[in-house]
């Protein structure tokens, strides 16, 4: 029953299929085979009419120049030569090998299944219809299979089919790729093109106004600027401004002392023109100021002083503004205690920054190739006597939390720039390195560092010498000490 539908599908879509060409055939471009009537042609390409005039068919270029004639430049073929295409006869061996996988595993899958024994009737007559589950499962699952199967080789018989016009079908292909191909470049272009000029709306400058800006220059006025209607302040005398700066301190210090808790580390300050001034020693200085008297009212930064050297004079515009942004956000936020830890973070990385700004000046004096330097996120990572054989030694420099064993739990760190210093591998414990972080200089900390560690070898000398003349005598002592002389002379080297 099914091969004759399968026989019968088939014969019906070849001769769908040969309808439909011959349809095509109807409807292909050129004319067709003009009819013979008497010996003459009624209706050809260049044919006469019968008022005995030509027709010319400009369809088939009757009418142009040998140069139109030529032939257009051919397509691009070079998917067909791609990875992704393969045979037809592939095709079918790995539908088939597909169809006998499946086939073995449907197979198998049934046979796990066991049917139950079904009682026979007492007059010996068999059952019309099959009622046990197992069993209709089975003949299910074997029934879509074939319908799966049957789909796919249906697919494949098509394919085949298409085949036989493989070179049109692959003609058909090139077309739609290369107009694939040009819609893309026609996206680009506009793409390409937007962008552009969305770039050169900065790059635009208009034509400078001379005579405006002549005429603005010499009387103060200009008919070409437009008026908006705006009232002018007026303008603030001399003791006017005095009092209103007075106000200003009045708030100033009325709020700073009734009503707001302030910060460990902002308990110096000064109140003057209208600002208060926190202070926070070796660090930096900040002004704020308050626009209202309302004690819920946020303060303001003004400027940004740092009291450590070397440190900028003045902060640039688009650091200050960066910082002004940053520092009022956390005013608004955690009131003065987040203005103290933003600016201390801010004066802790800069710190570093300066260390690690000095190193280029350092190396190319008497430190060449002595020293290494490396920078990694907000630490800094300083090596000295790197020519010397065996494990290394260095100086860490860091941001730590600050909070020490002593330290509450409650009590909220403070941040500091945290040291460690390791001689050759091991980390010196209670080194004790007097740093000082007022007036920072990589090299008087390098200094610092060669020295104690040269200390600290030529005191472990002493302490070998010393406990050798009390064990050895005679010609092994003077061979020691000779031994020690050498190292001791090294570490001076060195240092």
């Amino acid at each position: 029953m099914d091969d004759q539908s399968n026989t019968a599908g088939s014969q019906g879509f070849k001769k769908d299929r040969n309808h439909a060409s011959e349809t095509a055939e109807s409807f292909a471009v050129g004319p067709p085979n003009p009819p013979q009537t008497n010996g003459s042609t009624t209706n050809g390409s260049n044919g006469v009419l019968p008022n005995g005039m030509q027709q010319n068919d400009g369809r088939n270029g009757n009418n142009t120049t040998s140069a139109d004639t030529e032939a257009p430049p051919p397509l691009d073929q070079s998917w067909r030569d791609g990875p992704e295409n393969k045979s037809l006869g592939k095709l079918m061996i790995r539908t088939a090998e597909k169809c006998w996988v499946e086939l073995d595993e449907v197979l198998k899958n049934m046979s796990s299944k066991s049917v139950a024994q079904q009682a026979t009737p007492a007059n010996g007559a068999t059952p019309e219809y099959d009622t046990d589950a197992v069993s209709l499962a089975k003949k299910r699952e074997l029934m879509q299979f074939a319908q799966s199967q049957r789909d796919r080789f249906m697919k494949a018989l098509v394919i085949s089919d298409w085949a036989k016009d493989a070179d049109a079908f692959a003609g058909i292909i090139d077309v739609n790729a290369h107009l694939g191909k040009l819609n893309a470049c026609h996206a680009g272009a506009t793409t390409a093109v937007g962008e552009m000029k969305l770039a050169m709306n900065q790059a635009k400058m208009p034509n400078p106004n001379i005579e405006g800006a002549l005429e603005l220059l010499s009387t103060g006025k200009s008919h070409g600027l437009p008026d908006f209607g705006y009232i002018a302040p007026t303008k603030m005398s001399a003791k006017a401004l005095l009092r209103t700066l007075r106000d200003m301190n009045v708030t100033l210090a009325t709020r700073l002392t009734l009503h707001e808790e302030l910060p460990e580390h902002f308990n110096d300050y000064t109140i003057t023109d209208g600002r208060a001034t926190f202070t926070v020693p070796g660090e930096f200085a900040v002004d704020l100021a308050v626009a209202d008297e309302d004690p819920a009212s946020p303060f303001f930064f003004i400027d940004l002083r740092f009291l450590f050297t070397p440190a900028p004079n003045q902060l640039n515009p688009q650091i200050q503004n960066i910082c002004e942004a940053e520092v009022n956000k956390a005013i608004a936020t955690n009131g003065l205690g987040g203005c103290y830890d933003v600016l201390h973070n801010f004066i802790l990385t800069h710190k570093l920054n300066v260390l690690h700004s000095q190193v280029g000046a350092i190396v190319r004096s008497k430190w060449f190739e002595s020293i290494r330097v490396e920078r990694m996120r907000r630490s800094l990572i300083l090596s000295y006597w790197t020519k010397r054989p065996g494990r290394k030694s260095w100086v860490e420099f860091g941001i730590g939390s600050g909070r020490s064993q002593r330290d509450s739990i409650r009590e909220k760190p403070t941040p500091v720039i945290s040291t460690r210093w390791f001689q050759r591998g091991v980390e010196a414990q209670h080194a004790g390195l007097d740093i000082d972080w007022h007036s920072i200089s990589l090299e008087d900390i390098l200094l610092e560092v060669i020295a104690r560690h040269t200390s600290s070898l030529l005191r472990h000398v002493k302490e070998d010498l010393e406990t050798l003349v009390g064990r050895y005598s005679g010609l092994e002592t003077y061979l020691t000490i000779y031994r020690l002389l050498a190292v001791t002379r090294e570490c001076q080297v060195c240092a």
